[in-house]
């Protein structure tokens, strides 16, 4: 990924929708964001491992550190050092370096039940695909929002770089909102696999509902802050009263439908949980892409600039309602497997 993007740049930096003024700017941030991608992995997968080891605070520990390395490198390096947004980039490459060592670190000191030395195991062909077949639905869920970003952003070059500068904005509110969502999903997924091996479908059913709850209520609640404030956050980010008029539309949209997103992460993460590879990539597609490329090439074209703003929100009511039997299925089979063991 590091080699590929330093050696097509422009290319992919053009796809990603950058018009000719935030072209510079891209290009100086992708020159320290793509050797930061061979330690982005190395942390998710440390990260995941400790998780599952039970090392939750180190795990957490290790990722934070390096965020508040981040946060303390971007004033640095962004004025007092005047490298602009390259800086921002090289802060970034900075803090990973930072957790990729404290987590690597514990490894090496012999402190985890896992030895990541290469040993030779049965079947690995298999595991392999099972390995694919599981994450999947990860993949989908983070490839495809890339693919998401890039055709909205390309929509939005119609309406002149306010408009494309609020989608950026809007993005970024989003995955900090979405994040509380997201946590309540990636802590259910070891529990319920777990609980899943020790046969205890019980336990699964239990933590599913509460994750469920959690998820939706936490949203719900966020939704409604967001909402009325939302010309004031984006205004944080760019103030500009274009950006501000259009990204607080596009905004409250997503806050309407933010408590869908508590039933489609959790559902999600529950079947990827579970070994339902099929079902939960099936899920994972669907808001960034199955739902969305339509919906986002549509109704542009319907309804103009607010049919950009709704495009998100649409897609996330269409993968909702996608997802509502698998959840149905799951909880129905959970329960008679309760019973039989019962």
């Amino acid at each position: 990924m590091a080699l590929g993007g330093l050696c097509f740049t422009e290319p992919i930096i053009r796809f990603l929708g950058a018009s000719e003024g935030i072209y510079p700017y891209a290009r100086a941030y992708a020159m320290f964001l793509f050797p930061a991608a061979p330690l982005m992995c190395g942390v998710f997968v440390l990260n995941n491992l400790l998780r599952a080891e039970g090392q939750v605070r180190f795990a957490m520990l290790g990722t934070v550190a390096g965020n508040l390395v981040n946060v303390a490198l971007d004033p640095l390096l962004l004025f007092r050092a005047e490298m602009g947004v390259g800086g921002a980039a090289l802060a970034l490459l900075i803090s990973q370096a930072v957790s990729f060592l404290l987590l690597l670190g514990r490894y090496l000191c012999g402190k985890t039940r896992v030895s990541l030395r290469p040993r030779k195991s049965e079947r690995p062909m298999r595991r392999l695909l099972s390995l694919l077949a599981i994450g999947s639905p990860s993949l989908f869920r983070q490839g495809l929002a890339g693919v998401a970003s890039a055709l909205l952003l390309r929509q939005a070059r119609e309406w002149g770089d306010p408009t494309a500068a609020a989608v950026s904005v809007n993005a970024r509110m989003f995955l900090l909102l979405y994040s509380f969502c997201l946590g309540v999903g990636q802590g259910l997924m070891p529990a319920a696999g777990f609980n899943k091996g020790a046969n205890r479908p019980d336990r699964v059913l239990s933590l599913s509902r509460f994750a469920l709850i959690l998820a939706t209520a936490l949203m719900a609640a966020l939704s409604v802050p967001t909402a009325i404030f939302a010309p004031r956050l984006i205004g944080l980010f760019r103030p500009d009263p274009e950006v501000i008029r259009v990204g607080a539309v596009m905004l409250r949209a997503q806050c309407a439908v933010f408590f869908l997103h508590g039933v489609i992460a959790v559902t999600n993460m529950l079947l990827q949980a579970l070994g339902k590879a099929f079902p939960a990539a099936l899920i994972a597609a669907a808001r960034q892409g199955l739902c969305f490329i339509p919906v986002v090439l549509l109704l542009p074209r319907v309804w103009g600039l607010t049919g950009l703003c709704v495009s998100q929100a649409v897609a996330d009511i269409l993968t909702f309602f996608l997802t509502l039997p698998f959840l149905i299925r799951t909880l129905r089979d959970l329960r008679a497997a309760e019973q039989r063991k019962a």
